[in-house]
């Protein structure tokens, strides 16, 4: 169950999920919430109140519905109700598609008009930028304040913007041995796009997830040679090039776990 579910008064976003898939759905839900978003399930329906007339108010006073769609979802009568009220209604909608789901021709012509992120066509930075640059989306954003601000470490100085303490947004680290960062934090990791320049020559340029490389990027190591490609937990992992300094190709191919498998 999540911790924060929205009572307020400000602009928030409806989530519309089959109860099924609320094992798929609920990390999503978590980190939105830690990315500030104001939002309603219906978890946070009290005991003793009607399902159906709390579904409804909710609907009725959210700004846009955020609704994860799936087999499960497409075949749950309560979903579909949404569905119907919320389009009566004329709410801004943003659809999530968690697999490949086949809608049925009525609900595909209702559903035609809306925003649509295909979950599985995205790294997961990039599935939750596209869903915060969603315009629904950006009404329901809390109003905390990322502050600009100079902090000195132990291993060096951070100047960017700070949420809870902490780095948040955007930023650049000066680290004691030279090296310096300069991109997206989340929590105090290097997290989103980010370019790490080394002392040695080398730099990275690409995606970031808790600090380590962690999808499409581009490695200079400190002989100039390059490989750009993927990348899981810090090591080259996928579709990736390598080529020396003078830019002919050593390998290119399948990684996995930084070795060259063809």
């Amino acid at each position: 169950m999540l911790t924060e579910v929205y009572e307020g008064n400000e602009p928030f976003a409806f989530i519309s999920y089959a109860h099924t898939d609320k094992d798929r759905v609920f990390p999503i839900l978590e980190k939105l919430s830690q990315l500030h978003l104001r939002l309603w399930y219906d978890g946070g329906i009290e005991g003793g109140v009607d399902w159906a007339d709390d579904i409804a108010t909710r609907l009725l006073d959210c700004h846009c519905v955020l609704a994860f769609i799936s087999g499960n979802y497409i075949a749950s009568n309560n979903c579909r109700d949404e569905i119907t009220y919320a389009i009566d209604l004329n709410k801004e909608w943003i659809l999530i598609y968690l697999e490949q789901t086949t809608l049925s021709p009525g609900m595909a012509m209702r559903l035609s008009r809306k925003q649509k992120i295909f979950m599985e066509q995205y790294g997961e930075t990039e599935f939750y930028k596209k869903i915060l640059k969603a315009p629904a989306i950006q009404f329901c954003r809390s109003e905390a304040v990322k502050k600009t601000k100079k902090i000195f470490y132990t291993n060096g100085y951070y100047e960017g913007e700070v949420l809870d303490r902490k780095r948040n947004g955007k930023g650049e680290m000066k680290y004691t041995n030279g090296a310096v960062y300069d991109g997206d934090w989340l929590d105090d990791y290097r997290h989103g796009h980010g370019v790490m320049t080394y002392t040695d020559g080398g730099s990275y340029d690409g995606e970031w997830v808790k600090g380590r490389f962690h999808g499409s990027g581009t490695r200079v190591y400190k002989d100039k040679s390059v490989y750009k490609g993927t990348f899981s937990e810090g090591k080259r992992h996928g579709n990736g090039t390598l080529t020396d300094a003078d830019g002919t190709v050593i390998c290119a191919g399948v990684w996995k776990k930084d070795s060259f498998i063809g």
